[in-house]
C-alpha cells in the first residue's frame, strides 16, 4: 500500500464530510422561509382589525388564539345597564383583542425566529464543513509534504 493511498476509514470520513454540503441548501431554505414568515407576521399585525383565523395558512399557530375563547364568550354575555358599563365592556373587549393579537404575533415571531436560527445553524455547519473537508482531503492526500508545525498552522 502506498503512502498517498487513502484507507477505507479515511474514505468514509471524506464521504461523510462531503454530505454536509447539503446543509448549505437546507440552511438557506430554512433561513429564507423563517425570514419571510417573520416579515409576513409583522404585516399581519394590524391594530384595527382582529386576525382572520380561518383564512390564515398557519392554522396550528392560529389555533393558539382559541385558548382565549372562554374569556371571549364571557365578555360577550355581559349586559350593560348604564353607559359607563357599556364603555367599560367596550374597553375590555378592545383589551382582549389586543392581547390575542399580541399573543398570536409573539407565537408567529417565535416560530419564524426559530426557523431563522435553524437556518443559520445549518448554513454555518455546511460552510465550515466544506473548509474542513478541503483541509482533511489535503492532509490525507499529501501527508508527507507537511511537517507537524505546518499542520498546526492549518488547524
Amino acid at each position: 500500500m502506498e503512502q498517498n493511498e487513502l484507507t477505507v476509514k479515511d474514505k468514509k470520513f471524506l464521504r461523510l464530510t462531503s454530505k454536509f454540503s447539503k446543509f448549505i441548501f437546507i440552511g438557506f431554505i430554512a433561513f429564507s422561509l423563517g425570514g419571510m414568515y417573520v416579515i409576513w407576521a409583522v404585516q399581519q399585525l394590524d391594530p384595527k382589525k382582529f386576525p382572520n383565523i380561518e383564512q390564515a395558512f398557519d392554522r396550528p399557530v392560529t389555533q393558539f388564539v382559541r385558548l382565549a375563547q372562554p374569556y371571549e364568550e364571557w365578555i360577550d354575555t355581559l349586559k350593560p345597564s348604564t353607559d359607563l358599563e357599556q364603555d367599560l365592556i367596550d374597553r375590555l373587549k378592545r383589551s382582549r383583542d389586543i392581547n390575542i393579537r399580541m399573543a398570536l404575533f409573539i407565537a408567529r415571531l417565535f416560530l419564524g425566529t426559530f426557523c431563522l436560527t435553524l437556518g443559520l445553524l445549518f448554513l454555518s455547519s455546511g460552510l465550515t464543513s466544506g473548509q474542513y473537508h478541503q483541509l482533511f482531503n489535503k492532509l490525507l492526500n499529501h501527508k508527507e509534504e507537511f511537517s507537524s508545525s505546518e499542520v498546526d498552522e492549518l488547524i
